[in-house]
């Protein structure tokens, strides 16, 4: 079910998107899961917050992060589908995967079993070394920030 805006936002990301639901809010600013008025497809939004339109160290690491995850491609790191401007604040449109983060997994069923422990340890890792080769240092790996997506590694 759709939502209200919870921020400002100019007409081309209000035309394009509509928010679905508030997934974090964070320092830097809010993420949420919009779906396109063209097509439904859903997606992420992460957008920095109005505050820091004038911030021009925090808005040179959004654009930083913006262009760093473009040039990653794996089947375990987020796709950037678009980054820009939208009314002095810096957005990320990712795609949008449905699952479980490690973290609530592990809170809903308790310590995972060996073998699924290590078979998810090699996707991260992997995942991780596309990554470190692309010579970026995530800084954030934990448990939140990794989804379980069958098939997807």
């Amino acid at each position: 079910m759709p939502i209200a805006w919870p921020m400002t936002t100019s007409p081309a990301l209000t035309d394009r998107l509509e928010p679905v639901a508030v997934l974090s809010s964070t320092p830097g600013g809010l993420v949420i899961r919009c779906r396109e008025r063209a097509g439904g497809r859903e997606v992420v939004l992460k957008h920095s917050h109005t505050a820091q339109r004038g911030d021009r160290v925090l808005n040179a690491r959004f654009v930083r992060e913006s262009r760093t995850l473009a040039r990653l491609a794996h089947p375990g790191v987020l796709a950037v589908l678009d980054c820009g401007e939208d009314d002095g604040s810096r957005y990320l449109i990712l795609e949008y995967l449905d699952g479980p983060t490690l973290e609530q997994k592990v809170e809903s069923r308790g310590p995972l079993p060996v073998a699924e422990a290590v078979h998810l340890q090699h996707q991260l890792l992997d995942a991780l070394a596309s990554v470190h080769e692309a010579q970026v240092l995530h800084r954030d790996v934990k448990p939140a920030n990794i989804l379980l997506v069958p098939g997807r590694g």
